[in-house]
């Protein structure tokens, strides 16, 4: 008997997903989660939220905090000035990860009207979501002045680039 151990990297809530291929993963990873010994992620609230959204005990998981390899990368490019039309002045806030249970998006968009006035707020999703419901509602409910998406998944070298271009990046995980 081998255990299998499950590293968890990124977490993939099922209401974020439309595309039958992801559908697919996600169903794979609750079984496979569900099955393991051991669950390695990055901290407690990631765990919750997996534990919840996976049907998964608290007491499988092991927390090793992790990072992309690489040196830090000052902000160098515009990408998101040069996207959206922005002012160059303009300070970019990018929420570049999940958007959906259990994650604080609607939170931090009606924060944005609060912010400075030269702070803008991004939301980047992972995969292609323009026709997602909860980035509908996100959009429903954001400034369109404000609050700016980028709904179609990119490369990892492009991913690279648009995080290097905001200013700031956020999540808030909302506790279980």
């Amino acid at each position: 008997h081998i255990p299998l151990i499950y590293w968890s990297l990124e977490l993939i809530f099922s209401d974020e997903l439309i595309d039958k291929y992801w559908k697919f993963l996600k169903q794979n990873e609750v079984k496979l989660s569900q099955k393991a010994s051991i669950i390695v992620i990055q901290d407690k609230e990631r765990a919750n939220l997996l534990a919840l959204e996976n049907g998964i005990s608290m007491s499988k998981f092991s927390f090793i905090p992790n990072a992309p390899k690489g040196f830090y990368q000052e902000k160098d490019n515009n990408y998101w000035h040069g996207y959206f039309k922005l002012h160059k002045y303009q300070h970019i806030v990018l929420n570049a990860g999940s958007i959906g249970e259990g994650i604080s998006t609607k939170d931090i968009i009606f924060s944005v009207n609060k912010w400075p006035k030269d702070w803008v707020f991004v939301i980047h999703t992972r995969f292609d979501s323009s026709q997602n419901t909860t980035i509908k509602e996100l959009h429903d409910i954001g400034n369109p002045n404000r609050v700016f998406f980028s709904t179609r998944s990119v490369s990892r070298l492009k991913y690279q680039e648009l995080v290097a271009s905001a200013d700031i990046g956020i999540a808030f995980y909302t506790p279980a």
